[in-house]
């Protein structure tokens, strides 16, 4: 395999990982009783928004992470996409915190090492559970 075919099967690795995490996080969504399904689509935009915020104002809240997560898990049951241009302020701000973040993880070299030695594991792990289902 070339150094290309490399980058190009761990570059789908990582989609698919995305991936399967957005649907582990929808499936887990419906499994504790799908919260927001009695929400108007406007109030599921509203509270989407107000979401984001709640994580641009604290990016390490998993807390503000979950409840995000819940109402992407129900806007992506209703077939609908959220509506990132509405939040994009918070976003940036988000953006730029969490930059911040990964430039100071980048200049500590132990701590850099064990997040990409981290991501690293949770690929594989995908992986082999993947190539064993197929």
């Amino acid at each position: 395999m070339t150094d290309r075919q490399d980058d190009q099967s761990a570059s789908q690795a990582a989609l698919d990982f995305i991936r399967s995490r957005e649907v582990d996080r929808v499936a887990d969504y419906m499994r504790r009783g799908r919260t927001h399904t009695m929400l108007s689509s406007d109030d599921l935009i509203a509270q989407w928004i107000s979401s984001i915020k709640g994580i641009a104002d604290a990016p390490f809240d998993k807390g503000a992470r979950t409840i995000n997560n819940d109402l992407e898990a129900e806007l992506s049951l209703r077939g609908m996409e959220p509506p990132y241009e509405r939040a994009r302020q918070c976003l940036a701000r988000y953006t730029a915190i969490m930059s911040g973040e990964i430039e100071r993880i980048r200049g500590n070299q132990e701590e850099w090492e064990q997040l990409m030695d981290d991501l690293v594991k949770d690929l594989q792990t995908f992986k082999n559970e993947r190539d064993k289902s197929n």
